[in-house]
C-alpha cells in the first residue's frame, strides 16, 4: 500500500512557481536548497553541540558529582545479584545530575548571548536551546567562530536559506 499526496486544481501550478518544481530531479528546488543548506551547516551545528557538551561536562557541577558508589557497585555486580538494579538506579541519578549541568550551561549561555534588539537569543531550558530556531541567530552572530569549519560566506548563505523554515532541525 502506498500513500501519496497529489496536488489538485491550481495547487501544482502554484507550487511550481513558488517552490520551483524540477521534474528532472523529482523535487522542489526550495526543498533541495534547504537540504543543501542543512548539509552545509551540519558540521557547524555539530561543533556547537560539542562546545555545549564540553562546557557542561567541564563545569564545577560535574566535578562535584560523586561516582564512587557507581564504580563500587559495578565492581561487585557479579557477586551480588541485586547489584544490576542498584547500578541502574545509580546511573539514573548520575544522568540526572549531569543533566543539571546542561541546564546550568544553558542558563549561562542565555545570560551572555543577546541579539541586536538587546533580548536574550535563547529562550529554552537545558539542551533544548540547541534545538530552538534562535540557534541559527546565534550561529549568524558567531559565524567567525566557525570559520575553521565553514567559510563565513557559506554560513551566511546557508542561514538565509532557512529564513522562516526551521523544522528541519527538530
Amino acid at each position: 500500500m502506498r500513500f501519496e499526496l497529489k496536488p489538485v486544481g491550481r495547487t501544482l501550478d502554484n507550487l511550481r512557481t513558488q517552490a520551483g518544481y524540477d521534474p528532472e530531479i523529482g523535487t522542489f528546488l526550495k526543498d533541495q536548497e534547504i537540504e543543501d543548506a542543512y548539509r552545509s551547516l551540519k558540521p557547524v551545528l555539530d561543533a556547537l553541540h560539542e562546545r555545549f557538551i564540553s562546557e557542561s561536562l567541564q563545569s564545577d557541577a560535574v566535578r562535584e558529582i560523586d561516582v564512587s558508589d557507581f564504580f563500587l557497585t559495578y565492581s561487585v555486580r557479579k557477586k551480588n545479584p541485586n547489584s544490576e538494579k542498584e547500578l541502574e538506579q545509580i546511573a539514573k541519578r548520575l544522568r540526572s545530575e549531569i543533566g543539571k549541568s546542561f541546564e546550568f550551561t544553558a542558563e549561562s549561555w542565555k545570560s551572555c548571548e543577546f541579539g541586536a534588539d538587546g533580548k536574550p537569543i535563547f529562550t529554552e531550558k537545558g539542551y533544548k536551546i540547541l534545538t530552538e530556531s534562535n540557534v541559527l541567530k546565534y550561529i549568524g552572530l558567531h559565524a567567525e567562530d566557525f570559520s575553521s569549519i565553514q567559510s563565513v560566506e557559506d554560513i551566511e548563505k546557508s542561514l538565509k536559506s532557512f529564513d522562516r523554515f526551521f523544522t528541519y532541525f527538530s
